[in-house]
């Protein structure tokens, strides 16, 4: 939820997740689904997970 997301990000205001996912969306990256009320957005692509993956594991040490 744009909700949540918006608590763990200091002073970012409500619509700026909103903002930020419809860009994303828009540029291909994520896909959403309605469900009721909400949206639901994912990965376009299984190559962004498996990229974000190694950055996770190079820069994280996950």
């Amino acid at each position: 939820m744009v909700a949540q997301i918006a608590e763990h990000v200091p002073g970012i205001s409500l619509p700026g997740p909103s903002q930020h996912l419809a860009a994303l969306k828009a540029a291909g990256v994520l896909s959403s689904e309605k469900q009721g009320q909400r949206v639901a957005y994912s990965l376009a692509d299984e190559r962004i997970a498996r990229l974000m993956a190694q950055v996770r594991r190079d820069f994280c040490g996950d």
